[in-house]
């Protein structure tokens, strides 16, 4: 299976002209008669339709395809979060569901103190998008919810050699000022091969 970057970086470095030639003839003469017209503009894009090389077909922010708005599960407060802060249509696989009994570790975190940082990696040879969320939205605040990881052991960057893509990735989470001691919830971070549990507890 070949795995290529994102797509932006591919339209990036292979955006040129594709040539159409096309050949007109000019009153009843034979081939001689013939010229070509210059190719018409045609990018990458164009020719895909948008289409990313790797596990999934990104699309616009917002507009997603029918089979992604069908696949919309609010069946968590977590998910409700994410989608209320970033409208983000959620592939069924995102459950978002915390798995207490494989938590990774306990965070003890103080309202309105410094951030804790998590740490995650993909272990699949396939590009891997993730989202996160806490049970407890209220009580606590992600640096981020949502991002991409790299098959195992990276990927180059076309664009840029010198920052490849990573196949590791972090986020950090915070006590919200005023929340009361001994509240608890879970952060998860999800992919479709892969779910991360932590327990949140404050102090």
């Amino acid at each position: 299976m070949m795995l290529l970057a994102p797509t932006h970086c591919l339209l990036a470095m292979h955006h040129h002209t594709i040539p159409r030639p096309t050949t007109s003839h000019s009153g009843g003469g034979s081939g001689s008669g013939s010229r070509t017209r210059p190719p018409a503009a045609c990018s990458v894009g164009d020719r895909v339709l948008g289409l990313h090389g790797g596990k999934y077909q990104f699309g616009t922010p917002g507009a997603p395809s029918g089979a992604f708005a069908d696949s919309l599960a609010a069946s968590s407060a977590a998910e409700q979060q994410l989608q209320r802060d970033h409208e983000t249509v959620l592939p069924r696989w995102a459950t978002l569901t915390p798995q207490p009994d494989a938590a990774l570790a306990a965070l003890t975190l103080a309202p309105g103190g410094t951030a804790q940082e998590v740490v995650f990696s993909n272990e699949y040879r396939t590009w891997e998008k993730w989202y996160a969320a806490v049970t407890d939205p209220a009580s606590f605040e992600l640096s981020r919810t949502e991002g991409h990881l790299a098959p195992r052991g990276g990927a180059n960057n076309v664009c840029d050699p010198s920052t490849p893509y990573l196949d590791t990735a972090s986020l950090a989470v915070r006590c919200a000022s005023g929340t009361p001691a001994g509240t608890e919830a879970y952060l998860v971070v999800q992919t479709e091969e892969a779910l991360w549990t932590w327990r949140l507890v404050v102090a």
